[in-house]
């Protein structure tokens, strides 16, 4: 299970792949036709290598153009405003001073079901003290989300995100993941997996404990 603390760059656990597997598909039609060609096993192994050359040059560039985009720990958090299932208007920005917790989920992930109680637990325990969940779905029905919510009694928040407008500010490409932001609006943690009530302790425990 991956963590990202510290200065590690966020959601860096799921790389955006489409750059990558585009260029993986390019080069293997190119390297296709090398392979049919019936040249002496030199010149076969010569285009081979050029080829491989050119596919790393440009994963390399790939990397390095996606990481630009990137969010860091310590990166202020993109601001969102958007409407939850009961109709509540929420903005990030307007909860300045608490310290918030966004859950990005799935109602076929196992470990969105598994460590919800965690969740809504922790959530009843600290809301007198400022703390705010928010469950970020994309890609179920509104009645999968709601089934979802009622079995599971979520007391917080929950959002259907349709377009991914959030998902995309927040470079989520899987789920579960949950990104924690501190009193100030900073990120300071990214997390995919499954989340337990240590580790929530550990890194927002000194701003609600």
């Amino acid at each position: 299970m991956f963590r990202v603390k510290d200065h590690d760059m966020v959601a860096q656990q799921t790389k955006i792949v489409d750059c990558e597997s585009r260029i993986w598909d390019f080069g293997f039609r190119l390297l296709h036709p090398f392979s049919a060609i019936r040249n002496p096993k030199s010149q076969i192994k010569s285009n081979t290598f050029l080829l491989l050359l050119f596919l790393l040059i440009m994963l390399v560039a790939c990397d390095q153009k996606e990481t630009g985009k990137s969010l860091q720990i310590g990166d202020l958090a993109p601001d969102f405003s958007v409407t939850d299932i009961n109709g509540q208007n929420i903005q990030l920005r307007q909860w300045a001073g608490s310290l918030v917790i966004l859950r990005f989920w799935s109602t076929d992930c196992k470990y969105c079901r598994a460590d919800t109680p965690v969740f809504n637990e922790y959530f009843n325990r600290y809301k007198e003290k400022g703390l705010k969940v928010v469950y970020i779905n994309n890609g179920a029905s509104t009645q999968e989300v709601t089934d979802f919510v009622r079995d599971l009694e979520i007391p917080f928040p929950v959002v259907m995100d349709q377009e991914a407008s959030i998902a995309k500010l927040y470079r989520v490409k899987a789920v579960p993941q949950t990104i924690i932001i501190d009193p100030s609006r900073k990120i300071i943690a990214a997390i995919l997996g499954g989340v337990g009530k240590a580790e929530l302790d550990e890194l927002a425990g000194k701003y609600i404990l």
